[in-house]
């Protein structure tokens, strides 16, 4: 035999309207935030790419000024160091 004191009350129609409408705000609210998901992970997903591009670039402009001041001669050497020394001079100035 079974128990009826398990089964609950059947909800009042009022009451089921109102569930109702807040299973429907509760589901639309669960699609927003599915939705928002996705967009941040796309977006996480461009943004890592971008920085792998960001460090092989920044690695390939290293290794260019690597082999540019290795080829270079002391006089050029020092002459680059002096007119970026002037630069940083004009810039501390001018902030």
């Amino acid at each position: 035999m079974s128990d009826t004191r398990d089964i609950p009350d059947t909800p009042l129609p009022r009451e089921m309207i109102d569930l109702e409408a807040t299973f429907e705000k509760l589901e639309n609210e669960l699609n927003e935030v599915n939705a928002n998901a996705d967009v941040l992970k796309k977006t996480y997903l461009e943004l890592a790419e971008l920085k792998i591009i960001l460090m092989k670039t920044q690695q390939f402009f290293d290794e260019v000024c690597f082999l540019l001041l290795g080829c270079m001669s002391l006089v050029h050497t020092n002459l680059l160091l002096n007119m970026f020394r002037v630069h940083v001079c004009l810039l501390v100035r001018f902030h």
